[in-house]
This record gives structure tokens, sequence and C-alpha cells, in this order.
């Protein structure tokens, strides 16, 4: 009696999900039918079978914590649509292995969908290069715990995966990692606060492990795509608490990570930038850190270089007052001895200034500039001789890109030197931050 009971009360925490398989000889041969009869549960899922639809994929119904439901296994070719998957106002959402293309406006758009996950996804042809917002691959708006993981997005209008807090809704404690994104034409991951005045909150979200760059087929380089772009909107519409480390942003036009006005308490940390894109005509910069509004800033254990033209910098602080927004150490800036180092306020330093720029009190621990020996210019781990190698400082993280776990000194960019270990049969384990 007492095991019935048991049961009895644990039933309420139980679910049982239905398995739906649409697609040509099915019951439900597309999703917006099976929608129109059914009303999704959680622990659903909706398995595509690997067909082809052409319609949005808006679903009803939510799935709860530890009972999502499951979209899966499909190609969406939303050609002429504005969205290939819209989940609004529904939560709990288990998104993987579909593919979305051709869309006006969104690849998959979150909104305010909580404790929602895409992985696996592939993400591309999303409008047309340099549209106007919104124009996104995956969009996740005015939601909060969501993971965006493992996916591959690319030809992207605007941007790769956009984190927007809008209204009076948080987007908070996001992840965003283990993505491959390229040539998105104005940003691969941006973070953005466009909420109503005091409300609206994006904090304590997390970018990390990702790989971004443009490549040979970017179409307009009139267009500068940046790396990552972290951007308020006003005292009141604060980013706060964004961490973003180990991450690779690598031939971007425009900026390789861009922290733009009323940025509060970032952690930037292990990001390895390299090989500005000189196609672009335009100054950029690896790491830029406009400080209106902005404090608390932390950049340590970053690499940039390949930034050699007159039109480009490693490091550039704009800032109004004597003492910038940002605690910046342990980082290895390197540009050819001709052009400019590091640009803060009206002070530029170039390869044989360091001096100088540490008795301003910046990257006062950082090893001497120079080539930081990367494997080559399409792999960016450490070499043997590289002066990266045990010269960062511990920020509580405890693996690196790879996986590999950091043991004793801490090397400088996204990845520790591992006995010429460069990349290959690692399986990647996610950090976090203490």
């Amino acid at each position: 009696m007492k095991k019935w009971i048991l049961l009895f009360l644990l039933l309420p925490n139980l679910a049982w999900g239905v398995t739906y398989t649409i697609g040509p000889g099915q019951t439900y041969t597309t999703f917006t039918l099976l929608v129109a009869t059914e009303t999704l549960a959680p622990d659903d899922i909706v398995d595509g079978g690997g067909n082809t639809f052409t319609e949005t994929w808006t679903p009803d119904g939510s799935g709860t914590s530890g009972h999502p439901i499951t979209l899966r296994n499909a190609i969406i070719d939303a050609t002429g649509l504005t969205y290939g998957i819209n989940v609004a106002i529904y939560e709990y959402f288990a998104i993987s292995n579909i593919e979305v293309k051709n869309a006006n406006d969104y690849g998959i758009r979150l909104r305010r969908a909580n404790g929602s996950t895409v992985t696996g996804c592939t993400i591309h042809n999303i409008g047309t290069a340099g549209d106007d917002w919104p124009c996104e691959g995956i969009m996740v708006d005015a939601s909060s715990n969501c993971t965006i993981s493992g996916n591959t997005i690319y030809e992207i209008g605007r941007h790769g995966i956009q984190l927007i807090g809008q209204n009076t809704y948080a987007t908070s404690s996001n992840v965003v990692a283990n993505n491959t994104i390229y040539n998105c034409y104005h940003t691969g991951i941006d973070v953005d606060n466009s909420g109503t005045a005091g409300s609206g909150t994006v904090v304590g979200n997390i970018i990390r492990y990702n790989n971004i760059y443009a490549n040979a087929n970017y179409a307009n380089f009139l267009i500068s795509m940046n790396g990552i772009y972290v951007e308020g909107n006003a005292a009141d519409l604060l980013v706060d608490n964004t961490e973003i480390y180990y991450n690779v942003i690598h031939d971007v036009p425009g900026k390789g990570i861009q922290l733009q006005y009323y940025v509060t308490d970032a952690l930037i940390y292990n990001n390895t930038i390299a090989n500005r894109n000189a196609s672009y005509a335009t100054d950029c910069a690896g790491l830029e850190v406009d400080d209106t509004g902005s404090s608390g800033i932390i950049v340590k254990n970053n690499i940039v270089t390949g930034y050699d033209n007159a039109s480009a910098v490693a490091i550039v602080i704009l800032s109004a007052t004597a003492s910038p927004a940002a605690n910046v150490d342990y980082n290895m800036w390197y540009v050819d001895g001709a052009h400019k180092v590091v640009a803060i306020g009206a002070s530029d330093y170039h390869q044989d200034d360091q001096a100088l720029y540490k008795a301003a009190g910046y990257d006062v621990n950082a090893p001497t500039w120079a080539d930081p020996l990367l494997a080559s210019a399409t792999n960016f781990h450490l070499q043997a001789a590289s002066p990266c190698k045990n010269t960062g400082t511990s920020v509580g993280l405890t693996r690196d890109k790879d996986g590999i776990p950091i043991v004793g000194a801490v090397d400088i960019g996204a990845f520790e030197y591992f006995g010429g270990h460069l990349g290959t049969g690692i399986t990647l384990i996610g950090g976090s931050l203490p």
C-alpha cells in the first residue's frame, strides 16, 4: 500500500510525451497541420524525418523544466517567409538537428521562450547582406536560461546570433557556446539591451568556445562584420555581467570584440583574435571598449595579432576620462613595428612604447609584446616557443577551448599549450567562471 501511495504522489511530476513524425505518408504531412489539430505538451517530440518543409514552424503549448517539447530532424526552406521557426510566448523547447534556410528575417526566433535550447542546427542564407534589423540567424528575444550550442550559422544579413532584451522582459543567464559562425554582415554574436527604460534586464549571459570569422565568400567588404558586439543603450538600459571567454575570432573585417556603451562588469578572458581582414577599407580593432556609461570591465589573457596596417589597431579604449573603465592586464597585443598597437583616449602606443603603456597602468604584468607564434594562419594553437605560454593569470576557468585542463601557470589566448597538440581529437568540454 505504501508503494502505491508513493507512486500516486510522484505522478504529478511525471510526463508521458507523444512522438509525432511528420512528412509525406504520415498522419500529419506538415507542421502546420499538426498544430492545427494537436496541442503540444511536455515531453512531446516532433520529428521531421529528415524531410524538407516549406513553411514556418510555429509551435503551440509549452514544455516544463526537465520536460521540454522537442523539434528535430528537418529541413525548413523558408523562402519568402519571415521565420523558419518561431517559438513565441511558449517555454522549454529543445530544437535540434534542423537546417533552416532562406527566411527573410529570422532563422530561429525564441521570444519569451525561457529555458529553451537550440543545438546542432544549421542556419544559413537569412536575408541579404547588410539588411536592417531584424535579420538574424538565431534570435533570443526577451528569453532567459536558454542554451544555443553546437550550431553552424552563415550568410546572415545582420547577426548570426542575437541576445536582445526588449519591453519589460529579461534576457539573462543564456549560454552561447561551441558555435561556428561566419559571413554575418553586422556581427557574429550580438548582445543588446533595447528594453523599456528601467527594465528589459540583460544580465549574466555567457559567450564561450565559439569560432567566428569571415571567409573568401564574404559578399560585401564595404560592410564590416564584427565578431562579438555588446551594447547597452542608456544608464537604465545596461548590459551587465557578460562573460566572453575562450572564443576564436579571425579574419573579420570589423572589430573582433566590441563593447559599445553602457556595458558593466563584463569579463573578457582568454580570447584569440587574429588576422584582420584587410579587404575592409576603414579603421578597425581587435578589441574595442567605448567606456561611455560603462564600468567594471576586465580584460585578461587575450591575444590580438595580425592587425598590421595603418587603419587597424590591436586594442582601442575610447575614453573621456583619465581612468578608463577597463582593467586590462596579462594580454598579448602584437602588430608590426610601423603601426600603433594600442589607442587609449588621446594616447597611442606603438610596438616600442610598451614601457610607456605599462607606466600608464595597463597590462602591467603582460609579457613583452612579441609574435605570439600561433601554429599557422588558420590554426590558433600555440607553438612550443610562444611567449604566451605560462604568462597569463588565473581567472577561475578550468579548461581551454579544446577542453584541455589548465594545470599550473595559465597560457594567454584560447588554447593551452599541450605538448604540441594542435586541436585534433579533443572533445569540447564547457567550463564556467566561479
